[in-house]
């Protein structure tokens, strides 16, 4: 059993029913893996304002709940209850940006810029559309299969009864055609 006290101002946790009470001074660990624990939390949060707060609370969970009794052990188990901490708080900013997501009236309105890029958008899915279509027709019919139906390679030339290679070349041959098609579309 594993209790926590304070002595001259420093905490302590000790291993109650142990013959050899053996305490760990949480601030000489604090000192000694506080900047590689927010490097780490930083690691899975991206943020190193967010994985100093992650590590002040991953120490108050650590005076809070027992820990091992040597020095390395606590090392580890700090690591596991900083990990713990920043899997948490990563979970809950998803759920919250799920709600935020979800509530319309919170997102901003769509800006003029905005718009001009969404006509853009439908525009540039217009020319690349009608550059498939005047693909040929081996060629097209491979580029809808992998891009708009996502099938493997493989099960396209299954589907055709053509080597591989066949519908790897063909996919490419497509590729070149469509991106000179566009481009001369941009560059008249």
């Amino acid at each position: 059993m594993y209790g926590t006290i304070e002595i001259n101002g420093r905490f302590l946790i000790e291993q109650r029913d142990s013959i050899a009470a053996s305490p760990i001074d949480l601030g000489k660990l604090h000192s000694e893996i506080a900047h590689e624990l927010q490097a780490y939390i930083t690691g899975i949060v991206h943020d190193p304002d967010i994985a100093g707060e992650l590590v002040q609370d991953a120490f108050a969970r650590l005076v809070e709940r027992p820990a091992p009794s040597d020095l390395r052990s606590a090392k580890a188990w700090a690591y596991r209850v900083a990990h713990n901490v920043a899997i948490d708080w990563c979970r809950s900013k998803r759920r919250e940006r799920k709600h935020v997501g979800q509530a319309w009236w919170l997102r901003p309105r769509e800006t003029e810029d905005e718009g001009i890029d969404c006509l853009l958008k439908a525009e540039q899915k217009v020319r690349i559309r009608q550059a498939i279509d005047r693909l040929p027709a081996e060629q097209r019919f491979v580029v809808e299969r992998r891009i708009f139906q996502g099938r493997k390679f493989a099960v396209i030339a299954e589907e055709l009864g053509v080597p591989l290679g066949t519908v790897l070349t063909r996919m490419r041959l497509a590729m070149v055609k469509l991106s000179r098609s566009l481009s001369d579309e941009k560059n008249p």
